[in-house]
């Protein structure tokens, strides 16, 4: 499956006032088009970054098993967003 990106759209946060740019793939998911990279950052330097990122309005956390910081970015991810 391929994906195609339709258009970009700048979008402005009412609450915030942050500008982000987001792109509508050909299956109408829309997605931030600046992400977080979290490869090679080992897992107190994951969770802080991404505890940062998501806090300064990063919406898009490029991760995956293979980085094996997943769980220290999970945490963070919960940490930010369900105040735990």
């Amino acid at each position: 499956m391929t994906f195609e990106a339709k258009k970009c759209t700048m979008v402005k946060n009412s609450k915030s006032g942050e500008i982000m740019e987001y792109m509508k793939l050909n299956n109408d998911v829309v997605m931030p088009v600046l992400g977080l990279g979290t490869f090679l950052a080992n897992d107190d330097e994951g969770y802080e970054a991404v505890k940062s990122g998501i806090k300064v309005g990063y919406r898009h956390i490029d991760t995956a098993a293979i980085y094996r910081n997943e769980e220290s970015v999970g945490q963070a991810i919960g940490r930010v967003l369900c105040r735990a």
